[in-house]
């Protein structure tokens, strides 16, 4: 699933390969993202400096698929990476989501999110 709707000044530098390579891959669609801030009053949601989170929907059972995908690459950073079902988002955007769709949180710190989104390349090229 596509976001072409991203107004890419909205994010944050730091997170926009991650957030780009993200939405390219069917199925998944980002929410939310920060790329960790020194100043976090007056930001919703931030995360800490040195830090990064983006919160992504899976939609309709694609995250049988998706999710092994991002646990293998993440598993050689498991000291600092981390995905993980947010029930709150789906609480939250419960209106939004379909029945069979599920909300994640892939979050980082002392990690630069490019990493992440290099990684997520080279594993999806070897499904094609």
């Amino acid at each position: 699933m596509k976001n072409p709707g991203i107004d890419w000044r909205t994010i944050d530098k730091r997170m926009r390969l991650l957030v780009r390579v993200l939405n390219t891959i069917p199925g998944l669609q980002t929410h939310t993202s920060c790329g960790g801030h020194k100043k976090t009053e007056n930001r919703v949601y931030p995360a800490p400096y040195g830090g990064f989170y983006v919160d992504f929907v899976c939609r309709m059972n694609s995250a049988d698929t998706i999710i092994p995908v991002f646990e293998r690459v993440i598993s050689p950073y498991s000291d600092k990476v981390s995905l993980e079902r947010n029930r709150e988002g789906e609480r939250i955007h419960k209106a939004l989501l379909r029945e069979s769709d599920t909300v994640w949180t892939l979050s980082g710190k002392e990690i630069h999110p490019d990493m992440i989104a290099y990684q997520l390349l080279s594993e999806l090229a070897k499904k094609k």
